[in-house]
């Protein structure tokens, strides 16, 4: 399951902590996701193979072939606002398809998962 953090420098502090036991940690910043961009962001950020198809189902199907490591998603709240059911889906996806510590990042302290 993600976890949310309402402080960037919380996140940070504990992304170095996995980082220096060797975690390997994947950051993304999702203050100008919308719709469609947030699928090439996370398959940069994740190094997902050029075939990647840039969609749901590509996403899950790449997650499964991630190794375990950290996504840290920076400025959720932006995304959430922009395209509320993507975010929620994404989540969802996150939480059941991948080998990854998820957390997620806002600035709202409203937000919640």
């Amino acid at each position: 399951m993600a976890t949310l953090y309402h402080s960037a420098d919380e996140l940070n502090a504990r992304i170095a902590e996995l980082a220096a036991e060797g975690a390997m940690v994947s950051r993304v910043d999702a203050g100008r996701w919308d719709d469609t961009s947030y699928l090439s962001s996370l398959a940069g950020a994740l190094n997902f193979p050029s075939y990647f198809g840039n969609n749901l189902d590509a996403l899950v199907d790449c997650l499964r072939d991630v190794p375990p490591g950290v996504l840290a998603i920076y400025q959720f709240e932006s995304f959430a606002a922009t395209a509320p059911s993507s975010a929620r889906v994404l989540v969802e996806i996150l939480d059941e398809a991948t080998q990854l510590t998820v957390f997620l990042q806002s600035d709202d302290p409203t937000l919640t998962l």
